[in-house]
């Protein structure tokens, strides 16, 4: 009986250990696909700091993506987009409050209407989730990536990456490690981001405040959106 006993204490400390252990692993000992590591690399090495902000550029498949002409599709896409918003007066000012927010915070830019087009142009669909269930933004606006045209899509032609994020399982264990523990939330993360100013024509949409009256505008991403298939973003940005 006491051998039993010494064998379940050894198993039960094993185990113990095994817990103890767990979440301690550096990411940088994970592995990654010849892929996932492309990406990683591309990132890397475009990554700048300048006047307190980083920047990088898109880590494409190929460094001259040939991209067809998405215009139509996006359009259509608005047109969608306002027929559903013109059900609900509050997802309308909502959807508009964050379009402006982008514009005034600099993540949009409008592109001015005697610019010389560049070689490659990717207009984005973008379209509302409504939350009714959050506290907060309830609202949030899609602009999806993985809208395709002609069988492609943007995030087609942009290297995944792999997963950088802490695995949840390992982040709780490693809470009850020390007394304290200590969480915070980045507003807008990536959209703290900026996109290399060759990149950005890629990442376009169309909008006119839902006035048909208005002239169409178009604007471009001068950071990164959230969803982009990239290791900074896994857009529906």
């Amino acid at each position: 009986m006491e051998e039993n006993l010494v064998a379940t204490s050894i198993i039960a400390l094993k185990r113990f250990w095994e817990i103890e252990k767990s979440g301690t692993e550096h990411t940088d000992r994970l592995v990654h696909t010849e892929d996932e590591q492309i990406a990683l690399n591309k990132v890397k090495d475009s990554l700048r700091y300048e006047k307190g902000r980083y920047s990088i550029v898109i880590p494409w498949k190929d460094e001259k993506p040939k991209l067809p002409d998405t215009k139509p599709m996006t359009l259509s896409c608005l047109r969608n987009t306002k027929r559903n918003l013109k059900k609900d007066d509050r997802v309308t000012e909502d959807y508009k409050a964050t379009i402006q927010a982008y514009i005034e915070k600099g993540y949009l830019q409008k592109v001015p209407l005697d610019e010389q087009l560049p070689n490659n142009v990717w207009y984005l669909p973008h379209f509302p989730v409504v939350r009714m269930d959050k506290t907060t933004t309830k609202v949030q606006i899609v602009f999806d990536c993985a809208a395709k045209c002609n069988g492609i899509s943007l995030n087609d032609m942009i290297f995944a990456g792999p997963r950088l994020q802490q695995d949840l399982f390992n982040m709780l264990v490693r809470l009850h490690r020390n007394p304290v523990g200590i969480a915070c939330n980045i507003k807008e993360m990536y959209l703290q981001i900026e996109i290399e100013e060759n990149n950005r024509s890629h990442f376009r949409l169309l909008w006119r405040d839902l006035d048909p009256s208005w002239e169409l505008d178009v604007f471009e991403f001068s950071r990164v959106g959230f969803g982009k298939n990239s290791p900074l973003g896994s857009c529906s940005l």
